[in-house]
C-alpha cells in the first residue's frame, strides 16, 4: 500500500501523461502495477502482487480520482493531490 500511496504521490507531483503507465509497489504484498489515466483527475490502477508472509497471491483493482492539488511553497513547481 505504501508503494501505491508513493507512486501516486509522484505521479502526481511531476504532472503524469496521459494513458498506459507500469509499475511496481514495494511492501507488503510486493507487486506489478498497471494504470490507465484518462484524464489528469480520473486513473484505473490494477495491482498483482505476492505476499510473502502470508504466503498468497494478492490481486486490487483502484478508482482514483483527483479533485484538488495544492500547489508548493517552497518554488520547484510541485503539486500534492489530495
Amino acid at each position: 500500500m505504501i508503494g501505491v500511496l508513493f507512486g501516486m504521490f509522484l505521479s502526481s507531483a511531476w504532472s503524469a501523461p496521459l494513458g498506459l503507465a507500469a509499475g511496481a509497489q514495494l511492501g507488503e504484498p510486493v507487486a506489478l502495477t498497471l494504470a490507465y489515466r484518462w484524464t489528469p483527475d480520473m486513473t484505473v490502477q490494477l495491482a498483482q502482487g505476492w505476499s510473502f508472509g502470508q504466503k498468497r497471491m494478492h490481486i486490487s483493482l483502484d478508482y482514483q480520482y483527483t479533485f484538488a492539488e495544492i500547489p508548493s511553497d517552497d518554488g520547484m513547481g510541485l503539486r500534492y493531490p489530495v
